[in-house]
C-alpha cells in the first residue's frame, strides 16, 4: 500500500521541467554546464570524482532528471572554470529576471555569517504595510 501511494506521489519532473522550456525557450543549467565539461573534455566520471558522487548522480543532473543541490552546482561552475550565474540565467526554476539575479549575486557575496541578519532585514522589507512596526 505504501508502494502505490508512493508511486501516485511521485512527479516526472524531468518531463514537466522540458515541457515548460520548450514552451518559454530557455536552456536549463545542466545543459549549459554539459556543454562546458565536453568543451574541457571531461566526463561524467572526471566530475563525479571531483565532488565526491557517483557518475550515475552526474549522469541524472546532467539530464535534469534530479535537481542538482545548489552548492553543488556552485561546486560545477568552479570546476567549469565558470561562474554560477552563467549556468543558471537562462534557467526558469533559479533566476526570474536581472533585478532577482542581480540581487542575488549580492547576497552570495554576503559572508554566511551575516546572511541571517540580512534575511530578517529583507524580509522586514517585503512584509507588507500593515506588518511594518510604526515609526514616529
Amino acid at each position: 500500500m505504501d508502494n502505490a501511494r508512493e508511486n501516485r506521489a511521485r512527479i516526472d519532473t524531468h518531463d514537466l521541467v522540458t515541457r515548460y522550456l520548450r514552451r518559454v525557450n530557455k536552456t536549463p543549467w545542466y545543459q549549459i554546464a554539459k556543454q562546458r565539461a565536453k568543451d574541457r573534455g571531461l566526463g561524467y566520471q572526471a566530475i563525479a570524482d571531483y565532488l565526491g558522487v557517483h557518475k550515475s548522480a552526474v549522469g541524472h543532473w546532467f539530464t535534469g532528471r534530479y535537481r542538482c543541490p545548489f552548492e553543488t552546482i556552485q561546486r560545477i561552475a568552479v570546476l567549469l572554470d565558470t561562474t554560477v550565474t552563467e549556468l543558471i540565467a537562462e534557467d526558469p526554476y533559479y533566476i526570474t529576471d536581472d533585478n532577482e539575479r542581480a540581487i542575488i549575486d549580492s547576497v552570495r557575496n554576503v559572508p554566511a555569517d551575516q546572511r541571517e541578519q540580512l534575511r530578517r532585514m529583507i524580509e522586514a522589507f517585503a512584509a507588507p504595510a500593515s506588518d511594518k512596526p510604526e515609526t514616529d
